[in-house]
């Protein structure tokens, strides 16, 4: 299956088209609604981008104040997936005219597609997955018995679900359609086990597997946004994601390394691009170092050469 991303930007259309765009692309691409401003139309502006994945997408935007629906009409489509939102304001529910939810922002929304819905919500960054029902079905057997559940973010699942969905976001259409498939199903197994009634016993070994590695893949791209903090250690990120840091040992243990070993062969590679980067010539070797986080100019001649078979000017002047 070939990777697609599907998107709209209001403010690159007309103003008096935007409502009509907006429609036809929510009610029939995206999830089959409804959408009002509950502001002056004039200027109103939505971005939606999602990233289509077997057995879900991943959303993120920016939405003016709405009211959005799926009307007891709009359900002759036949779209039947689950909607899992967290905004950055309040949102309110209706189901049917007979459950009612009012979340906080930050909270995980659990409703259906198959049912009449009407939400409303203030000015929010949105990010939300797209589950297919037969997914979430195949291990959730109350799931219509329950049709709108919550995940509070203290509950510590709807951190890691999101910032996974997030860092497969991110990989967009490069990711290999084969690799993509295993991180939708490491998304789905997830969120099953964070929307379903025994949400609160130990995890299955193959979850706990799964868990671990999504932690893993998680810590590895914050590690490698941290790479210039010369002050970012194994404490720093255990505390970003609520764990400890003997915990994060154990998962780079499990992989083959370390922690340590990790960040430095991060580093290396950091300092080996911005060596050969044409727009780094006029900046010494010291400087370039120190951007990679190194703060010791003979450690990193040292662990360079190690690394690369030659020191960090012999690379520099053959390239």
């Amino acid at each position: 299956m070939a990777l697609e991303f599907q998107s709209i930007d209001t403010r690159n259309l007309p103003e008096g088209h935007r409502l009509n765009h907006l429609h036809d692309f929510l009610a029939r691409e995206l999830m089959g609604i409804d959408i009002s401003p509950r502001t002056n139309e004039v200027g109103f502006t939505v971005t939606v981008n999602a990233l289509v994945l077997p057995g879900i997408r991943i959303v993120e935007g920016i939405s003016d104040p709405l009211t959005c629906a799926r009307s007891k009409a709009m359900l002759a489509d036949g779209q039947n997936d689950f909607i899992l939102d967290v905004m950055s304001a309040p949102v309110q529910l209706t189901l049917e005219n007979r459950w009612q939810v009012e979340v906080r922002a930050g909270d995980g929304l659990l409703y259906p597609l198959d049912r009449p819905w009407r939400m409303v919500h203030d000015r929010a960054d949105v990010r939300c997955l797209r589950l297919a029902r037969a997914l979430l079905a195949a291990h959730i057997p109350d799931l219509d018995s329950v049709p709108l559940r919550v995940l509070r973010p203290e509950d510590g699942l709807l951190g890691l679900l999101m910032g996974y969905a997030e860092l497969v976001y991110k990989g967009g259409t490069a990711q290999d359609p084969v690799l993509a498939a295993a991180m939708s199903r490491h998304l789905v197994e997830l969120a099953v086990h964070a929307f379903g009634k025994d949400a609160a016993r130990p995890l299955a070994p193959e979850t706990r597997q799964t868990v671990a590695a999504m932690r893993l893949d998680l810590f590895k791209a914050d590690i490698e946004r941290s790479l210039a903090d010369h002050g970012f250690d194994i404490a720093r990120l255990a505390r970003r994601h609520k764990v400890t840091p003997r915990y994060i040992q154990m998962l780079f243990a499990d992989s083959g390394t370390t922690f340590t070993d990790f960040l430095r062969q991060q580093r290396l590679a950091l300092a080996y691009r911005l060596l050969v980067d044409p727009a780094q010539a006029t900046r010494n070797v010291a400087d370039l170092a120190f951007a990679a986080g190194f703060n010791d100019l003979s450690h990193f001649n040292r662990v360079f050469r190690r690394r690369f078979g030659a020191t960090p000017r012999e690379i520099r002047t053959t390239c």
